[in-house]
């Protein structure tokens, strides 16, 4: 795969989500990221929690993650509650209000990736998986390396 086709991918990947994204995210008077990061948190398959937890999903910074986090709480879609035995964590639901939203945005997650895996067959997207996986684990090593 050409360096350039690899980086358009990614750049038209980003894009077409988006703009599904974007009629929800209007709606809802937040960005995409604050959607996002609701989605981790009410995807019953996903159990993430706490920020720390969702930064590393996400691969969001923990101060990017805060600030998303402080919206959906204003808003009323997040909650906060104390982590017992661990004064330094806070348990991050979302709230009753939040739940329509969730549904309505991992549904427009499941048809993205309906429509962008049309044309593949189930073992081409297997080998697919597989190599996302390792790309992402390598994405991931590098940018450990690179913080130290």
């Amino acid at each position: 795969m050409q360096e350039s086709f690899a980086f358009a991918l990614s750049r038209s990947f980003t894009e077409a989500y988006a703009l599904r994204c974007k009629p929800i995210c209007t709606e809802m008077n937040i960005p995409q990221m604050a959607l996002d990061v609701l989605m981790i948190l009410g995807d019953e398959g996903i159990d993430l929690c706490t920020a720390t937890e969702i930064s590393q999903e996400a691969c969001l910074k923990e101060n990017i993650l805060s600030v998303h986090v402080n919206r959906l709480v204003t808003q009323g879609y997040v909650r906060r509650s104390p982590v017992p035995g661990d004064r330094r964590k806070v348990h991050l639901e979302c709230t009753e209000a939040a739940k329509p939203w969730v549904e309505r945005g991992l549904a427009i997650q499941r048809q993205f990736f309906i429509d962008i895996n049309q044309g593949l067959t189930p073992e081409e997207l297997a080998v697919l998986r597989h190599c996302l996986v390792v790309m992402h684990e390598n994405t991931s090593r590098m940018l450990r390396e690179e913080s130290k």
